[in-house]
């Protein structure tokens, strides 16, 4: 299989959000007190597990799931009591190849088992050079993997050193084999798989057995339309044993993981069959788990099984995309669902399950009542940048930029949520593309209010103009219901040749009731504006004032964007983002600058305290390039910070690939304080 298609990479969409505006603007409630979830949010899970991560395995022992899938990079291990609530899972990198050598690069299809007594993880590796992958195993001699010290044991000297990767081991009848897919000899071209006696659970001895090669139709769907490379290859891999009864089924995944084909297959053979002899294993005919067009489900594969907690039921756990020609990259995702067994005693895996379809809790699986111990971050681990987040009634509303959600792309994106931590995704508030904006998909940084007056949800967003002689411009759409249908108004309010119309976010003056403006970018100023009453065109002899001003001397300020003010003990505070928001090489934060009037002058923080610095939310060890933020106050008094931010990991993956690769952007909220007249971030979640 080619070196380049192996390789895990992050999810992606698109680019640039801001809303509630302070006490006295917004006549929301929130009747919610952070102390109880109730059992019904809790019996359910949704597809996919996390939002990106091939070649899923998991191990259940002493309480808990052990979970690992390809990074490229190193070895990560979850652990959680809940396998189908993995981005809540404590998460810990657990091995770090060096910097050069046989086992350096291309980390691919880890494996952790626990075997006489010590944990053992098997993966592939190679130099950097495909030819070179064979298979490696590191050991750790703590109950607990993610403690204790992992030590190299070395490769796994697999018969006739071979390329090999994806190997797998199992016990029957008290003896160790391992399970792998490799190449006949020394060339590309096709994958089979392979088993072998283990000595113990880092040597392997004895010859090795072809039990499998890629015979069926289904298993050689593999052309690779590389100048680079090979013109096809024809692929068994991934194989992974599963028992019942008297029966040994060794699934594999079939045809090449680029293609929207890949599927599993099966081999059967007896339990007191000799393992060792090809004539054991019979294949079946025809796929066993494949692709489901009208679920949005495509290239199924590279498995491993679970039980639940209390040992009652089977789970299959694989990677999919979400759509057709997304190929073995970072759009594969990590799902979960129930199997049963067919009366001759062969799995029945069904059809994969479309994508936020709700789906009964494995059982015997422990969930808190207690909302605290499920406030963590993201809230949102999807890609759903720009936030604004509003109250209303008793509920929170989010709203995020244009994304892919369960196979379908989103103008605006809207999830609903009672608590803040708990989001429910809606779909898109903007389903109808304006006409001024018929041709993009470029729909960005929406920001809603609710206005009594006009009884309306208002919504401003930014667009590209389908005049290609302008670039983005700022509409405005209303609704009945804060998750739409929105309506646009028939014509942008702001437009240009340039990219300073975006970032849109209104609010009414507590101080005046006047409906005001705010939006820049591009190198440019901030501005603000007053509106008309009826939201839709600026107010008859207004002008625009500019309130903030980039400067390339400071840090994150080259460019600013993404304001959003916040009238807090009758001042003015003005948040906002800098320098670079998206990709892997983003450089953003969120800043803060003080005014008594809407219309400044607004003060940067940096400036009243005298360190130069204005950041009040940056990037950490946890998160980066946070930004792009909005302020939401609940009913006890409590200011919370919404905003973006992307995964470390994510982001260095990103860099693996090449420069400016996207990467996708997840919702955080944390709390906010005023101490000594400024906003400070508390990072608790």
């Amino acid at each position: 299989m080619p070196l380049i298609e192996r390789v895990p990479l992050p999810v992606r969409t698109a680019r640039p959000g801001g809303l509630w505006r302070g006490v006295g603007v917004r006549l929301f409630l929130l009747f919610c007190s952070f102390t109880v979830i109730t059992a019904d949010a809790q019996k359910t899970y949704t597809n996919p597990l996390l939002p990106s991560g091939a070649d899923p395995w998991v191990i259940y022992q002493d309480g808990y799931y052990y979970y690992t899938n390809s990074t490229g990079h190193n070895i990560t291990l979850w652990k959680t009591k809940n396998i189908v609530d993995l981005k809540s899972a404590e998460k810990k990198v657990v091995w770090t190849p060096p910097a050069t050598g046989p086992f350096s690069k291309e980390i691919w299809a880890p494996e952790i088992h626990y075997l006489q007594g010590k944990w053992y993880v098997y993966f592939a590796a190679d130099s950097g050079n495909n030819v070179d992958h064979r298979m490696y195993v590191i050991e750790n001699a703590s109950r607990d993997p993610l403690q204790g010290k992992w030590v190299m044991k070395g490769e796994l000297n697999l018969p006739e050193n071979k390329w090999a990767f994806d190997a797998s081991v199992f016990e029957n009848k008290g003896k160790l084999y391992v399970i792998w897919s490799g190449w006949k000899g020394d060339e590309n071209g096709e994958q089979d798989i392979f088993i072998a006696k283990l000595k113990n659970p880092w040597t392997a001895e004895g010859r090795r057995t072809l039990i499998s090669t890629p015979t069926y139709q289904w298993e050689t769907n593999g052309d690779l339309n590389n100048p680079n490379d090979v013109k096809h290859v024809s692929v068994n891999e991934g194989p992974e044993i599963l028992k019942h009864g008297d029966k040994i089924f060794l699934i594999y995944s079939a045809s090449g993981c680029w293609t929207d084909y890949y599927a599993l297959g099966m081999l059967t053979a007896g339990i007191d069959d000799n393992l060792l002899n090809a004539s054991s294993w019979k294949k079946t005919d025809h796929p066993v788990f494949k692709q489901s067009p009208e679920n949005h489900v495509y290239a199924t594969g590279h498995n491993s099984f679970f039980k639940s907690p209390d040992g009652t039921e089977d789970y299959i756990l694989y990677h999919a995309n979400s759509e057709p020609g997304q190929g073995c990259g970072g759009y594969r995702s990590p799902r979960a669902q129930k199997f049963t067994w067919n009366a001759d005693g062969t799995p029945n895996f069904g059809v994969p399950v479309a994508a936020g379809v709700e789906l009964p809790l494995p059982s015997g699986t422990i969930v808190t009542n207690d909302a605290r111990d499920a406030r963590k971050n993201p809230v949102l681990n999807i890609n759903f940048p720009d936030p604004t987040v509003i109250n209303s009634n008793g509920t929170y509303y989010a709203y995020a930029t244009n994304g892919m959600y369960g196979g379908k792309m989103n103008n605006i994106q809207v999830a609903s949520s009672k608590d803040l931590f708990n989001w429910k995704y809606e779909g898109d508030a903007l389903p109808q593309k304006p006409g001024w904006a018929s041709n993009t998909q470029r729909f960005w940084a929406p920001d809603v209010l609710y206005d009594s007056a006009i009884n309306m949800y208002v919504m401003f967003y930014s667009a590209q103009n389908n005049d290609t002689s302008l670039n983005m411009g700022i509409g405005v759409a209303f609704s009945k219901n804060p998750t739409g249908p929105f309506r646009d108004s028939g014509k942008p309010i702001l437009q240009g040749k340039d990219f300073t119309n975006i970032d849109p976010m209104a609010m009414i003056d507590p101080q005046t009731g006047k409906k005001l403006l705010y939006w820049g970018s591009d190198f440019a100023p901030i501005r603000v504006r007053e509106l008309n009453d009826d939201w839709k065109n600026f107010k008859d002899g207004s002008v625009a004032k500019s309130v903030l001003f980039p400067n390339k001397e400071k840090d994150y300020s080259k460019l600013i964007e993404g304001a959003w003010v916040d009238y807090h003990d009758g001042k003015y505070y003005l948040y906002y983002s800098g320098d670079n928001c998206c990709g892997d090489h983003a450089n953003y934060a969120v800043m803060v600058a003080r005014a008594d009037n809407a219309f400044g002058p607004f003060t940067e923080l940096g400036e009243a305290n005298g360190t130069g610095r204005s950041a009040i939310l940056e990037k950490d060890n946890n998160w980066f390039a946070p930004g792009h933020n909005s302020i939401v106050k609940d009913n006890k008094g409590n200011i919370w910070i919404a905003y973006h931010t992307i995964w470390p990991d994510e982001a260095e993956q990103a860099r693996q690939e090449h420069k400016d690769k996207y990467v996708r952007r997840v919702m955080c909220i944390e709390p906010v304080v005023y101490k000594n007249g400024w906003p400070v971030v508390e990072k608790k979640y």
